[in-house]
Order: structure tokens, then sequence, then C-alpha cells
């Protein structure tokens, strides 16, 4: 069997980075797998002329440029909430392939700005190839929009308590007559297609599952949720000699608690570093204004400082967050070093779907904290691997940093967080849920190896912080994944 992965990047953002992952985890069961991403302008002798419109060219696409400027006009001729929709209007004939032409089934994920339009979706649902889609947000589920709902779950896990049923920023509706029509058309596009072909859909967190079963295109589909996959053996904690090594080299301060915060845009509103300035300033005892935190600018891929300047609260913490703090990190080696010399990881998201950096942390054997939202809590156990605060508590975030970093919590809360993502999100665990899901709807033969089993348990990792004694359920008190 012959696996296509659709995918608009193959490694710029949370969703690239997923499609590549299960590619690498499908390949590592042995199966012929591909991935399709969309071909971008070249540029070439541009880049002599002109670099800076050259740079910006290359990082897209005649039909996502086409598709951007139909979107601007229609919100009329202003650039707000020009990144938050898409109607698949336009898009690239990936049918004609050869990659596509010997596929047995198709995995797409998200592929919106100009790679995929409405119609070659159809082309691909009408085709008898067996169709899985991988929903990163909304959109396939939806209109024009890529987040519509309230981004909190019903009710908090564990003992976190509830959190706040709506996010300011997650809700986008049309504002025009166009933009009316506009939505319309995709969503009756949308249910020609969906009638049309064999596509299931895949959420990456229950909290996505749950939102999209209530959707009106949703009716008569199949939707389940699988998790991202992770490389275990690159995202892996460090002894005690590794960490000092790697904390050198990339130039942490020595004899602090290291607090980290990721994000691809480090000022966007949606990552929510206001709230862990302001948790700072509480653990600090400066607090400022909760209600309207101040948030740092920066560049989207701001040059590497020469002296970069750790953000140090007094005492024995200091407070990362790489493109603001230390130069910006590309390299996913660096990263996975980043992570595992960090005492704790912060996700102040205030939307968020099933975030990598979370499981990226947990695998290192870093306790993560994070408001109670979208699909955080079902990564974070409450004060099993890691903290899951109140929604918007600044108050809560603080306590959160505090309870993660005390010396009786954090072995116990790190070892934990790592046979999680063990039992979980491993590349083997994942790979074996999406073949069982193609092979299902195929008629084809799951084989043993890959036929899901309650409470699947991967091979650990020897010598590199694989299972301890609490990777038995029993004895931690684990949720089935």
């Amino acid at each position: 069997m012959r696996l296509l992965i659709l995918s608009t990047y193959e490694h710029t953002g949370g969703a690239a980075i997923a499609a590549s992952r299960l590619l690498h985890a499908l390949q590592g069961q042995g199966v012929e797998a591909t991935m399709l991403c969309r071909r971008n302008i070249r540029v070439g002798w541009l880049r002599c002329l002109c670099p800076p419109l050259a740079r910006a060219l290359e990082k897209q696409s005649w039909t996502s440029i086409a598709e951007r400027a139909v979107i601007w006009a229609s919100n009329g001729f202003t650039k707000k909430d020009l990144w938050a929709t898409d109607i698949a209007l336009f898009g690239q004939d990936i049918t004609t392939t050869r990659e596509y032409r010997e596929a047995d089934a198709v995995l797409i994920h998200w592929v919106n700005q100009g790679f995929l339009s409405l119609s070659t979706i159809e082309k691909i649902a009408r085709s008898g190839k067996r169709v899985v889609w991988t929903m990163h947000d909304e959109w396939p589920l939806e209109g024009v929009e890529h987040y519509t709902s309230p981004t909190s779950p019903v009710a908090a896990t564990s003992s976190a308590t509830p959190t706040s049923p709506t996010s300011s920023i997650a809700t986008i509706h049309p504002t025009n007559p166009i933009n009316n029509l506009l939505t319309q058309w995709v969503l009756r596009r949308k249910a020609e297609i969906y009638r049309s072909g064999r596509i299931s859909f895949v959420t990456c967190s229950e909290w996505l599952k749950n939102i999209s079963e209530k959707k009106t295109l949703a009716e008569g589909l199949r939707i389940v949720s699988i998790p991202n996959p992770i490389d275990s053996r690159l995202f892996a904690p460090l002894t005690e000699g590794q960490r000092k090594e790697a904390a050198k080299t990339l130039g942490l301060p020595q004899g602090k608690k290291l607090v980290l915060f990721v994000a691809q845009k480090v000022d966007d509103e949606r990552k929510g570093i206001r709230y862990l300035d302001e948790a700072v300033k509480i653990l600090t005892g400066n607090q400022g204004n909760p209600e309207n935190p101040a948030v740092p600018d920066s560049p989207d891929y701001p040059d590497k400082p020469e002296n970069p300047k750790i953000s140090e609260i007094p005492g024995d913490f200091a407070i990362i967050a790489p493109g603001r703090d230390i130069p910006y990190i590309t390299n996913v080696e660096d990263m996975a070093r980043l992570y595992a010399c960090v005492d704790v990881f912060v996700t102040p998201s205030l939307s968020d779907n099933l975030p990598n950096t979370i499981m990226e942390a947990m695998s290192c054997g870093t306790p993560c904290v994070g408001f109670d939202v979208g699909g955080i809590p079902e990564m974070i156990d409450h004060k099993e691997n890691g903290y899951v605060a109140r929604y918007k508590d600044a108050q809560d975030l603080a306590e959160g940093i505090r309870y993660v970093i005390a010396k009786e919590n954090h072995a116990r809360l790190s070892r934990a967080a790592r046979n999680k993502v063990m039992l979980c999100y491993s590349e083997e665990a994942v790979a074996s849920k999406y073949l069982t899901e193609i092979n299902r709807e195929i008629g084809g033969v799951v084989p043993e190896k890959y036929r899901e089993t309650k409470g699947f348990m991967p091979e650990t990792d020897r010598g590199k912080g694989g299972l301890g004694e609490t990777g038995n359920k029993e004895k931690s008190g684990r949720k089935e994944c």
C-alpha cells in the first residue's frame, strides 16, 4: 500500500511539522509513503535585482497570492483578518503528479493558502482512493474560518478548575455581503464534495473532535481522534552532564531555574506571552496591570542578537523565549537540547489544538504549564505530569510554575511527562492508529502489529530516559490515550 501525504508546507508551522513527523513514523513502520507540498514561486534572477522582494515571493505561490488578493478585496481592502480565512478558490492540481497516481490512499493535512483548491479536493474525493483528512483547525468542516468555536473545554480535567467559556480572539465572522456570499459558496462546495467521496476525518485532539461532531457539515461523516506523533529518540531527556554541556553551548544561565516559552511569532496574541510576563511579575512581587499587561514587540524572524540577554527574575528563575531572550532557534537538534535543559515549559496559548511544543517538552522529560483550553488539558494531566492553569489567569499560571519547579514535585512530574509521551504520542503508537483507520475503510486486512490494542505500550528507548516504574498505568493512575 502506497500513501501520499499532502501539506502546504514541509516544516513551517505546527501542522506541517506534524505532517512531516507522520511521514517519518509511517516510513519507520515499513510503509511506502511520500509527501507533496505547495510549489512556491521560483525567483531566480530576482535574488540579485531585489533580494527583499525575492525573499518575500519565494515563500508564496501564485495561487496563494491570488487567493489572498480576493480575500483582501472582499474585506474592504484592509489587512485586518487577512490570514484568518481561506476560500480555496485557487490551488495547484496535484492529481497530475506521479506520486498521486501511484498512491492507494491520500492523507490530507493543512492544505490552505493556495495549495489545494476545492476543485482539486473534489477530484481526490471522487477518485476512489481512500482519503483521510487530518484537521489541524476547524476549516475543513467550516466555511472560510479556521477558528469559530469557543476554545475552552466543557469541563476541566483532573482537579483543575473550569475555564472561561469563550476566547476573545477565537471567533471570526464575515462582516460584509461579499464575505457572506463567499462563506455560503464554500459551505455548499464542501457539502457537495463530502457527499460525493469517501473522506474520513481525523482530529488531533478530543477537544476538536467534540467541536467537529456538532458542525452541520459533519452529518454522516466519520470523525476519529488520533494525536500527532513525535520522534521520542530525538526529543529525549539528557543526563545531568549532558544538560550542563548543552546549557553552556546554548548560552543559558547557570544556577537558575529555567522557564521556557516558545512560539513562531513571540508577539502573536494567540500565544499569550503577555500572561507569562504577568505571571513573572507575580512571581517577583512586581505586579502590573493584569487586565492589560504589555506584550513585547518582536519581528517574525528576528536576527540573532550578538549578546542575548536572558529575562532573569530576581532569585532563582530565568525566563527564556527564543527570538526575544536568546537567538531564534531553527535547528531541531538544538531545540530538543533546549527543551531538555530547562526546568519547566510554559504555554500560555489562548487557543490551540494539540501543541507540538508541549509534546516536545514532555518527551524531553520537561513538565509543562498551560491554560485549560483546547487540547492542552488532554496532554497535561493536572499535577500528574504538569499543571493546568485556569484560562487567562496569570495568577494561577504563576502558581503552576511554582508547583512544577518545586523540589518535591519536579522529578516525579518529569518522569510522568516522558511516560505520557511514550504511551500516547510515540511514532509507533500513532502510525498504528493511522494504519488501522486507513485499512478499516478500504477493506484491507490490518496486520497484527498494526491492530489497535487498548493500553498499547511501545518499546521504550533504553538509556534515553524511557519508561520507569511509573509507566505502569495501574501504578501511575495514567489515563488511557
